[in-house]
């Protein structure tokens, strides 16, 4: 198990976003009464691809949700109990702190880490990966580059860089007939 991110205090709660091995992803939480539960997706993610992982706990419902790319991949009633804080070691990234020794390290990188107070709505994770999936689609076969973004104040968004091969943006495929294409 490779560890995106998590929380772990001694003997008691413990929250955490994981990678098996075969690739799937998945919650992994041990309430304060010492119960475990993971949700896990059913599909593989080692696909050297960017992907969107948000997880949310609803303890009034109570709901756990993980999404993958802004899209529902598993969702379970929450059999866990109580609270899950900061904990003794505090926030792991890449990694997990168990018992004050890193472990679980993850194999890849991880980009705009976001811990929220409250369990974001489907609508707010959906729009989340929909602002920067452009950029995770941008690229042709081999190579590709982002110079710049801008976002006017109408909310067009800008990019300069180049690619070859083919790139789409939205419903707009770019594709280059030799060499590098600027955009």
């Amino acid at each position: 198990v490779q560890d995106l991110m998590g929380f772990e205090k001694t003997g008691g709660p413990r929250l955490g976003l994981v990678m098996y091995t075969k690739g799937q992803l998945a919650l992994r939480l041990r309430g304060s009464s010492g119960s475990y539960q993971d949700l896990a997706s059913t599909k593989t993610y080692r696909d050297n691809r960017w992907h969107l992982v948000t997880a949310t706990r609803r303890v009034s419902s109570p709901l756990l949700t993980l999404y993958v790319d802004g899209i529902q991949v598993a969702q379970a009633a929450d059999k866990t109990q109580g609270t899950i804080s900061a904990g003794t070691y505090g926030l792991a990234l890449g990694s997990r702190n168990k018992n004050g020794k890193a472990t679980g390290f993850l194999k890849g990188e991880l980009d705009d880490v976001r811990v929220y107070t409250r369990a974001l709505a489907a609508g707010e994770i959906r729009r989340a990966y929909e602002r920067y999936s452009w950029a995770v689609h941008l690229g042709g076969a081999s190579v590709e580059a982002v110079n710049s973004v801008a976002v006017d104040k109408s909310g067009n968004t800008h990019v300069t860089g180049s690619f070859t091969g083919t790139a789409t943006l939205g419903s707009t495929g770019l594709t280059t007939t030799a060499g590098q294409m600027a955009m």
